[in-house]
């Protein structure tokens, strides 16, 4: 503050010297009152900072969450009351629900019956022609009570993933709650400016039309969605779906299913408070042929899948007989690409992240990291002092564990075979590379390997297990190549100090997103659409893109007031007309240059040719 002061003092001494060197002595008080207020300003904006500052932020966090009208404080929901105060019974096969880290058995839920599907989407749709009617503003007041009964309940929901998934409660409270309250923030913020009324370009031979694309809600849509992230996973589509004026039924994973019911809970009893169909938004559990049923639904308009590239084409086959749009987002084999001019220790750290964070159960995961050859040996070095210090464990009321248990027994028998099979066929292992039997069943210990090689299952598929593959390049041609030989194409992550350098070398990586000197933080961008090329799937979610595509995008060409003025000869030449005349093929070739020919008297031939052949007939 003081260095600040000494150069405004000395800038204003300038300025008085150069004005007495230009207009010689004369009465500057005027000059030096104005100058002094200037020059002290930022000094007086220094001291008061603070307390601006505190002014500023009370001031956004009330305009920020203000409301229309009086609020009902978020109600607490206790989850040991579901699912014995469910209002919706499936009586289909038993689905057997245990939590994955301490196989403790937490109870049962039931499959839904094809026909109970079926009765589930006739009540969403009935709903959904009420619903949308609604505005935006109240569309609006929905999602801000949700987001405050989330908040309310974030503890119950975080321990109820943690139960049902095995992840820390540090994963489960930002992975499931903070993502989906980033969603309805900015739905609530942004997703009336995605789906009002886009005006398009019209060109100067149309100039008296308008042109406009508006938004219409679908219906119902439909979701299948996996366990790796059972609250965000359901409340994901459901948000952005009744924003645009849809109802939403959800059918959830069988290996994380007993929650259900305590979400779809937290949703309708904001809908119920505000006095609308609690059908608009619904859960429901049980296998393949319930995902099967839910697609054939006539009322069902669209559906999203996320899941595996094999299930992902069991959808499509389903869905292709019905003609009926799908959302496919089928996981990844992203690379995260480490360049030479890089810090080194923030770069390990976030691999481990991209490659450890939920049991590397994402379909993001950083599954290759392939780091440049000049730093290679110490990225491995770095990676496991850094690893041998971490922990594993399940306990939602210890917060500092780093890693958990991984949800599904099939899936851990995949990932050891994987490991076992790589290590078979020269792999070396730096890291993990076994079950942690003090901790339990479920537990795989976070591994590294090294010298893999494409021909190896384990880089070709996508491991979804706590796998990190480091692999050396030569340069970023090698890197870039590297990186395109998989068969997915979801996302990619590259490090270098140099930004230009680094953006220069994902663009040249086939996937549909891209990070920059961090790792998975795009998604908490709700502004960017998200999905993927390859056998990653097609179709966008998340951003203006995923809203849009949840509608009838519904184009409109129209007359503005120009063409209210205009005759009906001035709209539609005689030439036009029918019946046709013997020179209104020749009359359209000159329009023809006229409007699209190059160079000014080609364009002035053209006219010229054009009125003599009016004039002519």
């Amino acid at each position: 503050a003081y260095d600040i002061s000494a150069c405004l003092v000395g800038s204003e001494m300038c300025i008085r010297d150069s004005i007495n060197a230009e207009y010689g002595e004369m009465n500057l008080e005027g000059i030096r009152s104005c100058s002094s207020l200037i020059f002290s300003l930022p000094s007086v904006l220094y001291k008061f900072s603070l307390p601006l500052f505190s002014v500023f932020l009370l001031w956004f966090l009330f305009t920020h969450f203000q409301r229309n009208g009086r609020r009902k404080r978020g109600e607490k929901l206790d989850p040991r009351t579901f699912p014995s105060k469910a209002n919706v019974s499936f009586t289909g096969r038993e689905i057997p629900c245990r939590n994955p880290a301490t196989l403790e058995d937490l109870g049962k839920d039931f499959a839904a019956t094809s026909e109970e599907v079926a009765q589930c989407v006739k009540d969403a749709a009935r709903a959904q022609k009420i619903w949308q009617q609604t505005s935006f503003e109240e569309r609006r007041n929905v999602l801000r009570d949700l987001m405050e009964i989330i908040l309310d309940n974030k503890e119950h929901i975080a321990n109820l993933s943690c139960q049902e998934t095995g992840k820390t409660y540090f994963e489960a409270i930002s992975g499931e709650v903070m993502t989906t309250l980033e969603k309805l923030r900015y739905t609530i913020k942004m997703g009336e400016k995605a789906l009002k009324p886009s005006h398009r370009y019209v060109p100067l031979i149309l100039s008296y039309k308008t042109a406009r694309v508006e938004y219409y809600p679908l219906g119902v849509i439909g979701a299948i969605i996996p366990w790796n992230y059972p609250f965000h996973n359901a409340m994901s589509p459901a948000i952005s779906s009744i924003f645009c004026g849809n109802a939403c039924v959800v059918k959830v994973s069988e290996h994380a299913s007993l929650s259900r019911l305590y979400y779809q809970a937290l949703i309708q009893t904001v809908l119920k408070r505000r006095g609308h169909d609690t059908n608009l938004v619904q859960f429901i559990s049980g296998y393949g042929d319930t995902g099967a049923a839910l697609i054939k639904a006539p009322e069902v308009n669209k559906v999203i899948f996320i899941g595996s590239p094999m299930t992902g084409k069991k959808v499509l086959e389903t869905a292709a007989p019905l003609l009926k749009p799908v959302v496919l987002e089928l996981g990844g084999k992203d690379p995260f690409i480490v360049l030479d001019n890089v810090e080194l220790d923030l770069v390990v750290e976030k691999a481990i992240q991209g490659s450890f964070w939920n049991c590397g159960q994402n379909c993001i995961s950083a599954e290759r990291i392939l780091v440049h050859k000049a730093i290679y040996k110490q990225f491995l070095e770095v990676a496991h002092a850094k690893l041998s210090k971490l922990s594993q464990g399940y306990n939602p009321k210890q917060h500092d564990l780093d890693f958990g248990a991984m949800t599904m027994q099939e899936q851990l028998e995949k990932v050891s075979g994987l490991v076992q099979e790589a290590l078979a066929e020269g792999a070396t292992l730096v890291y993990g590379g076994e079950v942690n039997q003090e901790q339990g069943k479920r537990f795989y210990k976070p591994t590294i390997l090294t010298n893999v090689s494409p021909s190896m299952r384990i880089v070709r598929e996508e491991v979804f297990g706590p796998v990190m593959l480091v692999l050396p390049f030569d340069n970023e041609s090698d890197a870039v190549a590297q990186a395109n030989e998989a068969q997915y194409g979801l996302g990619c992550t590259v490090w270098c100090k140099d930004i230009k350098r680094a953006e220069d070398l994902a663009r040249k990586v086939v996937s549909g997103m891209v990070v920059v000197n961090d790792y998975g933080f795009n998604y908490m961008l709700q502004d960017l659409p998200f999905g993927g090329y390859k056998i990653s799937g097609f179709g966008k979610f998340n951003g203006p893109e995923g809203l849009r595509s949840l509608c009838i995008q519904k184009s409109i060409a129209s007359e503005n007031i120009l063409g209210k003025f205009m005759s009906g000869s001035m709209k539609a030449p005689a030439f036009s007309r029918y019946p046709r005349t013997k020179t209104a093929a020749s009359l359209m070739e000159q329009a023809l240059v006229i409007f699209y020919g190059w160079g000014f008297f080609v364009k002035l031939k053209a006219f010229f040719t054009f009125l003599r052949l009016l004039i002519t007939g």
